[in-house]
């Protein structure tokens, strides 16, 4: 059911964080649980008795009840779910405050807080991470065992050390999908985490970047998609649909987070951004910049790729396709990449095979 699976993306966080903080954050376990069993019990009782009008308060009424049903077989006290508490904060910042506990080192503050505030599963978190499922999987059940250990609770003041690095990843996880079987891009994803990088940006120039970074790049979906569903690549989207308003915040936050002293990979990823935003067209683009600013990022299996693609598009496809020779990019992207230069170059029996393998490397229909 899509509503449901439109529900999951933008309730499973605000699920779990409600559960934690009527369990305890020692029972981060059986929140996830519950989210879960009242999402699948909207999937069971919805096509049948129709959507109720206030979804999210069925919703969180339901995995309460399942709550309430654990607590008195495991004949401990219900009082916390009877309450009807209303939090002085949004709970899913305190629930990345929680996922990002001392306790816990940065992979296993980032991995934990995809999956409990975002939704993400294994797979998805490391697909984004680049790592194997199982250490993801090892990640998550460490995160959540220290938790424990270290007596974390959900109303506890933090600093987050991780969020950027979260906030990142989810929103790349709504701007590319790799788990959905249609669709192009989760569009609630995106927002969720525009909204949520707003918190740090009142403070740090660093998340101001990443905030600045998020909003012109989100400012583009509306024309990534036709009308009939289809993708419509870069070079081909009408600039007239880019999100005016979303566009002129990216540039006012790029600007603000001029401010500190140092430049992050946020901030050259901004820039990477704004150059895109500000071409009147796909022709008129400076790829020698954005060349230039991929050439100072961090090396990485992605920055290498976008690289050589930049190059491609600076001296040409010839020079594009020697640049992608010899790296290493897991999933479809450096196949797609070369089957776009060699199509560029009228290699037409080349480009079939390397849309062949990047076809066959996709992880969603789309």
């Amino acid at each position: 059911m899509q509503l449901v699976g439109e529900l999951y993306e933008r309730q499973y966080g605000r699920l779990v964080a409600a559960l934690v903080r009527m369990l305890g954050a020692a029972r981060l376990d059986w929140a996830e649980e519950f989210a879960q069993g009242a999402l699948l019990r909207a999937l069971e009782v919805w096509p049948f008795r129709g959507v109720p009008p206030n979804q999210e308060a069925w919703l969180i009424t339901t995995a309460k009840r399942l709550a309430i049903d654990r607590l008195r077989r495991e004949k401990l006290p219900v009082e916390p779910l009877l309450l009807q508490e209303k939090p002085a904060t949004d709970d899913r910042l305190a629930m990345i405050f929680l996922c990002c506990h001392a306790s816990l080192s940065e992979d296993l503050q980032i991995a934990l807080t995809l999956q409990a505030v975002c939704g993400l599963n294994a797979r998805q978190i490391a697909r984004g991470l680049m790592l194997p499922e199982p250490t993801v999987a090892q990640r998550l059940v460490r995160a959540k065992r220290r938790l424990r250990e270290a007596g974390a609770r959900f109303d506890e003041p933090g600093q987050l050390d991780s969020d950027l690095a979260v906030l990142y990843l989810l929103f790349n996880e709504g701007c590319a999908v790799t788990e959905s079987a249609s669709g192009w891009f989760h569009a609630d994803l995106c927002h969720e985490a525009i909204y949520l990088a707003r918190l740090p940006a009142q403070r740090r120039p660093d998340a101001q970047a990443l905030l600045a970074l998020f909003l012109l790049q989100a400012s583009r979906l509306p024309a990534r998609v036709n009308e009939a569903g289809e993708a419509v690549p870069l070079q081909e989207q009408h600039r007239a649909r880019w999100d005016r308003a979303l566009l002129a915040e990216g540039f006012a936050h790029l600007e603000r987070s001029a401010a500190g002293a140092a430049v992050t990979a946020y901030h050259i990823e901004a820039e990477i951004a704004a150059t895109h935003a500000a071409a009147p067209s796909f022709a008129a683009t400076d790829w020698a910049r954005i060349a230039l600013f991929y050439s100072q990022l961090p090396p990485s299996p992605a920055v290498r790729l976008n690289h050589a693609i930049a190059v491609g598009y600076r001296d040409g496809a010839a020079v594009g396709l020697a640049a992608l020779n010899g790296l290493d990019h897991p999933g479809h992207l450096l196949s797609a990449a070369r089957a776009e230069f060699a199509r560029q170059l009228g290699r037409i029996a080349e480009a079939r095979t390397h849309y062949t393998t990047a076809l066959a490397a996709a992880r969603t229909d789309a």
